[in-house]
């Protein structure tokens, strides 16, 4: 979790979305979704990056989501897999 300098904010970092995803740190899940929850109450924008790579997670998300927001907006990058592996190999090299 980082806090903006300013005071006027925070944001929460999950380092590795992909490998966060099986391992399923349930005391991180939690406390990423009550900041959310509280941001999203506060009338401020939220932004998860997950990676989100399967219908079936999507799905959890949006019904955690619904519970406390009608606006919901799904944004999505679109490369080959190719360049995706390529990525996510990067990442694990750059630590």
């Amino acid at each position: 979790i980082v806090r903006n300098p300013d005071g006027s904010g925070h944001r929460a970092i999950v380092k590795d979305p992909i490998r966060y995803e099986f391992t399923g740190d349930q005391k991180a899940d939690d406390y990423i979704w009550e900041e959310t929850e509280k941001l999203i109450k506060e009338g401020k924008d939220v932004i998860l990056d997950y990676g989100f790579w399967n219908p079936e997670t999507r799905q959890k998300v949006k019904e955690k989501a619904l519970k406390f927001t009608s606006s919901i907006k799904w944004h999505q990058l679109i490369c080959g897999l190719d360049e995706a592996k390529e990525r996510v190999l990067k990442r694990k090299v750059s630590g």
